[in-house]
């Protein structure tokens, strides 16, 4: 019984994350849509607060661009999935 409870929070919240990605994905590569997306992250409530801000994206030194830092912590987040879900199958 808690085996398919398991299954099932585990599928449930899989397609959670699915399809948030996939929303967040399509926005990010969008040029029409692209802007507003990291617009709405770097608003005062949003994401990437001031340190990154002033930091990773400010200045001719900049190390970043806002896009660049929200596909790369979208792909450490995957990767990260990744590599559990596979640990967790290696540990049955």
């Amino acid at each position: 019984m808690t085996d398919r409870i398991a299954l099932g929070l585990r599928l449930g919240l899989g397609s959670v994350f699915i399809a948030g990605g996939w929303w967040k994905l399509s926005r990010a590569i969008d040029p029409l849509r692209s802007e507003a997306f990291v617009d709405r992250y770097l608003a005062s409530n949003g994401y990437i607060n001031s340190f990154f801000d002033q930091y990773l994206f400010a200045g001719p030194g900049a190390l970043l661009t806002p896009l660049a830092f929200l596909e790369g912590s979208r792909l450490k987040s995957r990767t990260a999935g990744i590599i559990r879900r596979e640990s967790d199958l290696l540990n049955r």
